[in-house]
């Protein structure tokens, strides 16, 4: 392709988790195998975020405005995916990436949406993630604008079952190549601008609210900053408690992991839940690490049941029965705080 529109950059967004996030993964060799078949530089955005999954997916879109038009949106979860399966229960999982289809393409209609199936090499995940895929292909079958990529089966094939990977969830620099290869191959043509069909999981989070650090009107507020996220947070010290009157259903609590990270307690109309804020990952480099703690254990079969109060609090790592209970980490000696990025709010059904 030469001059005119046709030499207009292809805007390309990525969603996903550590693989997409990676600085040595597939993404610069897709860019650059995408702009070789196209004839077109390629603009990207990269949201994604490690250790996260789709739920994480539908933070970020809220959060992060993807203020330019794509047209190209990539979502890569299934490897993190598997951990929103709660005890072989698909229900939070399925409401979590149909509403991530359903938000991104009533967002963007003519963008062409490209679920990637990724797999760890960890031998208790296989069962999980096939039934993760098996999602996929129906959501793909059943929505113009969204198409599945089997990038992992296809990898099986080219390497004849030896998969080259770097640890348990990430894949090697041997099959970078490859991934970048078969995610091209796999981009078909999509009949995008057409309205969307009644969703295949019942309440689908496809209208989430994002309860962002300026609604913790009582507590400090503490910019955070690094070469991929800038956002606010809202700082609770050991003791300290908030109570707040939310838009629905609580999806998942967003935080910062740090070494003085404390624990979480939220009640609210489903009981009470303590989440850890430490992550061992971060005592061991010594980063901070943007994290999500999904509700899987509320009943996501109950409908709507609109507004409600909220309890946060935060008591220290070192007091009972806090201790050792989480992570098996060690109490650090520091004061306990934990810095809240949001709260993500299941809206109402949207079924057009």
């Amino acid at each position: 392709m030469t001059g005119g529109i046709e030499n207009k950059a292809l805007e390309v967004v990525f969603l996903g988790g550590s693989n997409t996030r990676m600085a040595n993964g597939y993404v610069p060799a897709l860019i650059e195998s995408m702009q070789e078949r196209t004839d077109r530089p390629v603009t990207a955005k990269n949201y994604a975020v490690g250790i996260s999954g789709s739920v994480m997916g539908l933070e970020q879109f809220l959060a992060c405005g993807l203020e330019d038009d794509p047209e190209i949106i990539f979502l890569e979860y299934s490897i993190n995916d598997v951990s929103l399966m709660g005890h072989g229960d698909l229900t939070f999982w399925q409401k979590c990436y149909e509403g991530l289809i359903r938000l991104v393409r009533r967002t963007y209609p003519t963008a062409a949406v490209y679920g990637l199936f990724f797999a760890s090499q960890i031998e208790h995940h296989r069962a999980p993630s096939r039934q993760l895929l098996a999602g996929m292909q129906a959501w793909a079958e059943h929505y113009d604008g969204f198409s599945l990529i089997n990038v992992h089966d296809e990898l099986e094939a080219r390497f004849s079952g030896a998969v080259p990977y770097f640890d348990n969830m990430h894949y090697g620099e041997a099959a970078i190549g490859p991934i970048a290869e078969i995610i091209c191959d796999g981009m078909q043509a999509q009949n995008c601008d057409t309205a969307l069909p009644a969703p295949l999981t019942a309440n689908p989070f496809d209208a989430p609210f994002l309860v962002g650090a300026d609604s913790f009107e009582s507590m400090e507020k503490r910019p955070f900053s690094n070469s991929i996220f800038k956002f606010d947070t809202a700082v609770m010290k050991a003791g300290q408690s908030i109570t707040l009157t939310v838009p629905g259903e609580i999806i998942s609590v967003s935080f910062l992991s740090r070494p003085k990270s404390g624990i979480l307690e939220l009640s609210d109309r489903n009981g009470n839940a303590f989440i850890p804020t430490l992550h061992k990952e971060v005592l061991r480099n010594g980063s901070a690490l943007f994290m999500n703690a999904p509700l899987l254990w509320h009943d996501w079969e109950l409908p709507e049941l609109g507004s409600q109060t909220i309890e946060l609090s935060v008591h220290d790592t070192k007091q009972e029965p806090f201790h050792p209970f989480f992570n098996m980490i060690e109490p650090q000696n520091l004061p306990s705080e934990v810095q809240i990025r949001g709260i993500l709010i299941a809206g109402k059904e949207t079924s057009t």
